[in-house]
């Protein structure tokens, strides 16, 4: 079985390195496809690209397991139009959008089987429902639930005498003016995913010894505080589409930023958080 994606020493992923990795695998089958050739050892590698995201998708934010299950359908059909000798849009250089489903293209059961259980499309994005709205509530995090979603006016905290597993992957979406303290993370590995947030407040501490990715996708206005505890230790921190967001100026030699904000990393970005001090003495 191919490795398509590397690991680190812990054997966790990187999304930093996986999304590059991605990206070369994408460009290399989008070669293929447009010059048609070997179309089903093609197939054979998107499929085998699918399973090993989908062993490791509990180490994946919620939004990498969308769009990553997103292109490999897009991929897959990709294929199979071509197999059929389906006229598709031009493929050179667009990334295999297609303006209108092609008529003649045929979902085959046994790929789609091998896609991300439980996919969640991204067409367009779910707003918030009323009636799904928490507000004025104190949280508390527990093994029961993994995602926490339209928090209005709430506190998100953790205790100590609730156990959790070694590895967990935790995600909290669409939050408003709402406190969300993780002091500190009660797991040593696996990953956090905070998403569509404004005016919150978020703290995390990390252990000393533990390997946390910790993706922030879509804050607005958002206060943070987030390090690795012990010396010489630095968190990774990867942000995308953040606007008007400060890390308190006490963690800025312990967390390591990372501004990104599409499938090809970049080192550079549009400037979306700052340094200044906010924490109270």
């Amino acid at each position: 079985m191919n490795n398509y994606f590397s690991r680190t020493k812990t054997g966790s992923i990187d999304p930093v390195t996986l999304s590059r990795e991605f990206n070369d695998i994408d460009n290399r089958i989008t070669s293929k496809i447009s010059a048609g050739n070997d179309i089903q050892q093609v197939k054979d590698t998107i499929i085998g690209v699918s399973r090993e995201l989908s062993d490791i998708s509990g180490l994946l934010s919620s939004y990498d397991r969308e769009r990553y299950s997103n292109r490999i359908d897009e991929l897959l059909k990709a294929t199979n139009a071509n197999r059929i000798g389906n006229s598709t849009t031009s493929v050179a250089g667009r990334r295999f959008k297609f303006k209108s489903k092609p008529a003649s293209v045929q979902k085959l059961p046994a790929l789609q089987n091998e896609l991300f259980k439980n996919k969640i499309t991204i067409d367009e994005e779910v707003p918030c429902s009323p009636t799904k709205l928490t507000e004025n509530e104190d949280i508390v995090l527990d093994l029961k639930q993994s995602h926490y979603s339209h928090l209005k006016n709430c506190r998100v905290t953790v205790r100590e005498s609730v156990a959790f597993p070694s590895s967990f992957a935790l995600s909290i979406s669409h939050a408003d003016t709402s406190d969300i303290s993780l002091k500190p993370i009660p797991f040593n590995q696996g990953s956090i995913f905070i998403e569509h947030c404004e005016n919150c407040t978020i703290f995390i501490i990390c252990p000393s010894k533990s390997n946390i990715q910790i993706r922030l996708h879509h804050l607005k206005s958002c206060k943070l505080c987030i390090y690795k505890e012990g010396q010489g230790t630095s968190q990774t921190v990867v942000i995308e589409e953040c606007a008007s967001c400060i890390f308190d100026e006490s963690c800025n030699e312990k967390v390591t930023i990372q501004n990104f904000s599409n499938l090809g990393f970049t080192s550079t970005g549009k400037q979306s958080y700052a340094f200044s001090k906010w924490l109270a003495e």
